[in-house]
């Protein structure tokens, strides 16, 4: 063969072999591909733009403690009748309970009579003896002050009430009764709680929230109240009561290991003493890339998203920032506002399948 001949024959096969290893090359793409198959998705568009992130708390309506009055009397008294209900609606002037000095309030009001007897009569045989010149000034002083002093502790007792049969106690305005601290027949003791009243408006709520929370919300701040009825779940198309933080108080309450917070509602309408309530308080916001909280899910580098492009399917590991009940913030490389997410059918995904898509939404 010539060495002409034999060189074409060589550039043949290194032709032939070139174009084998491309096929194979092809071949072995388009099988990982079909490996890989095509998902069907629904998607979003990442959009830039403010979110703010809530706080969720429960609580229930109390009286605001500056404007509770609570009803006593100045001894120890037995309630003989109470004359309304915690929760009821008065008016001014109406009676709310009926008490009776106590077997040990009249006996002293008995000793005291006694006393004062007793001392009126030591001081008029003190005196018939000093004008005989039988006692001296020192002993017609001390009949004197002892008559003196018995008289003042009867009288204090009479002021007292403890002379009186019975006294009823009337509201001294309109208003609720927030709470009857006695029952009939009980016996209180001298300035003891009878019954607490608290006017109409002057309601609150109060909330308690994780110690965590509290750095991120301040006085004055909007709450949204959300009553509970028993039963009831979330309802997203209620009608929120307005509302404003009035106080939040610095330590754990004991009881629910949360922090007290205070919140006076714009209105009073619709809110029953010792209801509970779910309050929705907005903590902070800021500017950022905001996707639906359905694109991101957890994965063994953190978290994750997939954008579409050009049919395929592009991983992305992202940070979270702030988050709220439907959208979270994201941070993370490659991505802009306008890219089309994931946010339906993530789990089936792996970086680079081939994609089709539903419209954004």
């Amino acid at each position: 063969m010539k060495p002409r001949t034999v060189a074409i024959a060589k550039i043949a096969i290194a032709f032939a072999l070139i174009c084998a290893s491309d096929f194979t090359r092809r071949a072995s793409a388009g099988d990982e591909d079909e490996a890989k198959g095509t998902a069907a998705v629904k998607t979003a568009v990442i959009r830039f733009g403010a979110i703010t992130q809530s706080i969720t708390a429960f609580g229930s309506v109390t009286a605001e403690p500056g404007a509770v009055t609570v009803f006593s009397v100045p001894f120890e008294s037995r309630v003989k009748h109470i004359l309304i209900s915690a929760g009821q609606q008065i008016d001014k002037d109406v009676a709310l309970i009926e008490v009776e000095p106590s077997p040990e309030a009249k006996l002293a009001l008995l000793e005291a009579r006694n006393a004062v007897e007793a001392a009126n009569k030591d001081l008029e045989q003190t005196q018939q003896r000093f004008n005989l010149k039988l006692a001296t000034n020192t002993e017609l002083l001390t009949s004197q002050q002892a008559a003196q002093v018995a008289k003042m502790r009867l009288e204090s007792l009479q002021q007292r009430g403890e002379a009186e049969d019975s006294r009823k106690i009337n509201a001294d305005g309109p208003g609720l009764v927030s709470k009857v601290d006695v029952q009939e027949g009980q016996i209180v003791p001298a300035g003891g709680p009878l019954v607490e009243t608290t006017p109409r408006t002057s309601i609150e709520v109060r909330l308690g929230v994780e110690p965590p929370e509290i750095s991120r919300i301040k006085a004055d701040q909007s709450v949204e109240l959300f009553p509970i009825s028993a039963g009831a779940g979330e309802d997203e198309d209620e009608e929120p009561i307005a509302a404003k933080i009035r106080l939040i108080t610095q330590r754990v309450n004991p009881d629910t290991r949360l922090v007290d917070v205070f919140v006076t509602p714009d209105t009073p309408a619709g809110l029953l003493l010792d209801s509970s309530l779910r309050a929705t308080l907005t903590a902070e916001g800021r500017q950022g890339l905001i996707v639906p909280r359905d694109a991101v899910l957890p994965d063994e580098d953190g978290l994750l998203l997939f954008t579409v492009q050009d049919g395929k399917a592009v991983k992305h590991v992202v940070k979270q920032g702030l988050k709220n009940d439907k959208e979270v913030e994201v941070i993370g490389e490659g991505l802009k506002a306008g890219d089309t997410v994931v946010i339906v059918g993530s789990l089936e995904l792996e970086d680079g399948m081939a994609v089709t898509t539903e419209a954004p939404q």
